[in-house]
């Protein structure tokens, strides 16, 4: 078994990933992507800044971001039914249904 995985603790597994992962930019990765894309994202969302939904409308070619009004996180209550109108709508302005 490699050095790295010998000890199920993240000083010890993780040294190796958070190596790699420090210097991944997912942003370049995400460009590759050419199709349509819909970034939702709440108002309210205090685990992860709008400035990354905004980041990632920029990086994907074809992307489109809808800021849901009332949105966490986690969306529940109208939020929730917003973000399954803008998905319905997505969905359907790019031929999704059959």
């Amino acid at each position: 078994m490699p050095e790295h995985f010998r000890y199920i603790d993240w000083i010890d597994v993780g040294k190796i990933y958070a190596e790699d992962m420090w210097n991944y930019d997912v942003y370049k990765e995400i460009s590759a992507y050419k199709g349509p894309v819909l970034i939702l994202h709440g108002d309210r969302d205090h685990t992860v800044p709008m400035r990354y939904a905004k980041r990632a409308q920029k990086a994907y070619a074809n992307a489109t971001l809808k800021v849901i009004s009332g949105g966490g996180h986690e969306f529940f209550g109208q939020a929730f039914n917003q973000v399954l109108a803008e998905m319905n709508t997505f969905f359907e302005q790019e031929g999704l249904y059959k």
